[in-house]
C-alpha cells in the first residue's frame, strides 16, 4: 500500500488544546490529579513525532522529565493494515489497537477500558486534530475528547 500521499499528519507536534481529555483519562482509571498532570506534561513538556515508513506508522513521544536533565522516549508502532493489533498491558489490562488510513485520516480502532473506541487524526488548518470517542456512547462527558496539536 502507498500511504505517503495521505500522511499530512506525519511530522513533529506539540499539544495546544485538550478538550475533555481530563475526563477521558479519569474514566479510564486515572485520578483527577493524575489526569491533570498528564495533560500538563503533554502541553508543556512533550513532543509527538509521527512518521510513516513501509506501511508502519510510528509514534514517538519525547518528554522532558521535570527537575532533571533527561528525556523519556516512548515509541509505539502500528502496521497500517487494519487487522494486525498492537497489544499492550495498560495498568493491568490488555488493550488492542488496530491502525489504518481512510482517505487522509489516520484511524486507530481500540479495544479499550470502556469498550470499543475510534481515534481519528487529520490535519485541518495546519493543526493536527485528534478526536477520540467511544463507538457506543453512554452520554457521559468522558465519551469523547479532542486534542489539537501544532506543528513544530
Amino acid at each position: 500500500m502507498d500511504f505517503e500521499e495521505s500522511s499530512s499528519w506525519a511530522g513533529r507536534w506539540r499539544l495546544t488544546k485538550a478538550d475533555g481529555f481530563v475526563e477521558w483519562l479519569s474514566a479510564r482509571g486515572l485520578s483527577l490529579d493524575e489526569a491533570e498532570a498528564e495533560v500538563d506534561a503533554l502541553e508543556k513538556h512533550t513532543t509527538l513525532n509521527i512518521s510513516l515508513a513501509d506501511d508502519v506508522v510510528s509514534f514517538m513521544w519525547i518528554s522532558a522529565v521535570r527537575w532533571k536533565l533527561r528525556k523519556v522516549k516512548q515509541v509505539r508502532e502500528y502496521l497500517l493494515d487494519g487487522t494486525t493489533p498492537l497489544v499492550e498491558n495498560v495498568r493491568g489490562q490488555l488493550i488492542s489497537t488496530w491502525a489504518s488510513i481512510e482517505g487522509s485520516t489516520l484511524v486507530h480502532r481500540v479495544d479499550g477500558f470502556l469498550g470499543a473506541e475510534t481515534h481519528l487524526r487529520d490535519v485541518s488548518d495546519g493543526r493536527l486534530v485528534q478526536q477520540m470517542s467511544l463507538d457506543v456512547p453512554t452520554g457521559a462527558a468522558s465519551d469523547s475528547c479532542t486534542l489539537i496539536w501544532r506543528r513544530v
